[in-house]
């Protein structure tokens, strides 16, 4: 896909330089991977809670459902989902308050929940208290 006015201002190689780079979080104050606190997403976590912060101040509406979407990718990833049932089969899981996204959490790998909290985390996600809470 080409986008003319995006393609003259940066090339292809540059865009995936600037990509590979691109985090928003001090390494050295990053959890140890298999250690308590460890977030695979990290790098981009101040960004994705601004985003979410946002998506939270939008109205909401009085039917909502929660869902998973797949966002698609062919970035090498750790946390990329296959799912042959989609139609695009690779990607990264999210699950959403949809109608609008009104709130998201992606999918790092399986989550441990706590005893008194339902089943699966689908059913869980948005019923439970989140571990990240948004601050206003």
């Amino acid at each position: 896909m080409d986008i003319p006015s995006i393609s003259r201002a940066m090339n292809c190689n540059r865009f995936e330089e600037i990509r590979r780079f691109l985090h928003f979080n001090d390494n050295t104050s990053q959890a140890p991977q298999g250690q308590p606190g460890y977030d695979k997403l990290f790098k981009i976590r101040p960004f994705l809670n601004k985003i979410r912060e946002r998506f939270l101040l939008v109205p909401k509406e009085e039917h909502m459902a929660v869902d998973k979407q797949i966002i698609p990718t062919k970035a090498r990833s750790s946390l990329k989902q296959y799912n042959p049932k989609k139609p695009h089969k690779w990607g990264y899981k999210v699950f959403v308050l949809s109608g609008f996204s009104y709130d998201f959490d992606f999918y790092c790998g399986t989550t441990t929940l706590e005893d008194d909290q339902p089943g699966s985390y689908e059913q869980s996600l948005y019923f439970r208290k989140k571990k990240r809470e948004v601050k206003y």
